[in-house]
């Protein structure tokens, strides 16, 4: 809960199907710790997978995810201001982190020991300059600036065709929708046919793509067998193209 002022040593013993923390804790939390553990989740650290902040918190607590090694990604709460001393020490499947904060919050002594430094920080638009000259030795150099708000592309059916955010910018997204075989891309469900599309970034969107399977038409030539041949005529998909080829017999010639 947001009150929660203190957590006992071995409080998760035994908890062995506990794989996700949800942390909403307002303040800084007592837990027991030394330099290597937190022993209030002393034995569940290898089978945690996802830690989440809830938007309450103002403080992370010190040791809070020590050694929690199956995680790969934390989001920090533009709430928080201020991050314990090894806080996220020897999380080493860390492949990212994303700070929603307009401004660094303070940092304790050793918060990322063990991560590699060159991993991906996200941080909001704007603020690289503030970061890295606050940060600067202290914690990761990797930041990369990201939009305030999120467009989240999926296909409406992955077996049609699948859709990708291509590139974006702080100001703009490109998203881009690309039919599996035997498809065609149709709309977005917002009803733009437009692909690759760039849109401006406003507000939190959910986009599809939206796929059908592509036409088939026939192709049938007509010639005369004593004059020539023609190859090419037979059934084709809407999209493809077609070659089709003359071949006069001896004594005639291709006309048109």
């Amino acid at each position: 809960p947001k009150s929660l002022e203190f957590i006992g040593r071995d409080a998760f013993e035994g908890c062995s199907g506990l794989t996700t923390i949800f942390w909403n804790a307002t303040q800084n939390v007592d837990i027991s710790y030394d330099y290597d553990n937190n022993h209030a989740f002393k034995y569940i650290q290898n089978q945690i997978t996802s830690f989440i902040f809830g938007d309450s918190v103002e403080y992370i607590t010190d040791y809070l995810c020590v050694n929690m090694k199956n995680i790969t990604s934390f989001t920090i709460p533009k709430t928080v201001t201020g991050i314990g001393r090894n806080a996220f020490k020897n999380c080493t499947s860390l492949t990212s982190i994303t700070f929603k904060g307009e401004r660094p919050t303070d940092l304790g002594d050793d918060i990322f020991e063990g991560v590699d430094r060159s991993i991906p920080a996200y941080i909001p638009c704007g603020t690289k300059e503030d970061y890295e000259a606050t940060w600067w030795g202290l914690g990761l150099y990797n930041y990369q600036e990201i939009p305030e708000f999120t467009i989240t592309v999926s296909s409406q059916d992955t077996i049609k065709g699948y859709a990708i955010v291509n590139k974006y910018t702080c100001e703009e997204i490109e998203i881009l929708a690309t039919a599996n075989e035997g498809y065609m891309f149709i709309r977005w469900s917002d009803g733009s046919t437009d692909n690759p599309r760039v849109l401006e970034l406003t507000k939190d969107s959910i986009i599809m793509a939206e796929f059908a399977p592509r036409p088939t038409y026939t192709i049938d030539v007509l010639f005369e067998k004593d004059y020539g041949n023609v190859k090419g005529a037979g059934t084709y998909q809407h999209g493809d193209t077609i070659v089709l080829v003359a071949t006069a017999n001896e004594g005639y010639e291709f006309k048109q």
